[in-house]
């Protein structure tokens, strides 16, 4: 799959849903921090029929009170995952790996300078 053939979407199959890979992927996990966001990820082999890029995101109900809030979060989020995908799946491509993602914003800083820091990732 070449990088102008991926497209800007974050569709139904990239998205990590399953309660047995979730679990899979917190058991089995490497992370780092890009601050305010930690990263969680797994690099496995990918089978023929599977995604080979998922993702999942969250944003803690304990510091961020507003439902909206963590909403703005994880749709910024996604977002900047989205505009950015086309290495990582080109990447795991051409090297035949499923790789599952889990972006975790569980920080507590005010929302605008999270907000600021994610459209700066983005851009």
């Amino acid at each position: 799959m070449s990088t102008s053939a991926v497209k800007n979407t974050l569709g139904k199959k990239e998205k990590l849903k399953s309660r047995k890979q979730i679990d899979s992927l917190f058991a089995n996990a490497q992370a780092f921090t890009a601050f305010p966001v930690k990263v969680i990820f797994t690099i496995t082999d990918s089978t023929p029929d599977a995604a080979c890029v998922q993702i999942g995101v969250t944003a803690s109900a304990r510091n961020f009170k507003h439902a909206a809030d963590r909403n703005r979060i994880k749709r910024l989020l996604r977002e900047a995952y989205r505009l950015q995908k086309h290495e990582l799946i080109a990447t795991a491509t051409a090297k035949s790996k499923k790789v599952s993602v889990f972006f975790c914003t569980s920080i507590s800083k005010c929302l605008p300078t999270i907000c600021c820091t994610i459209k700066c990732a983005i851009a």
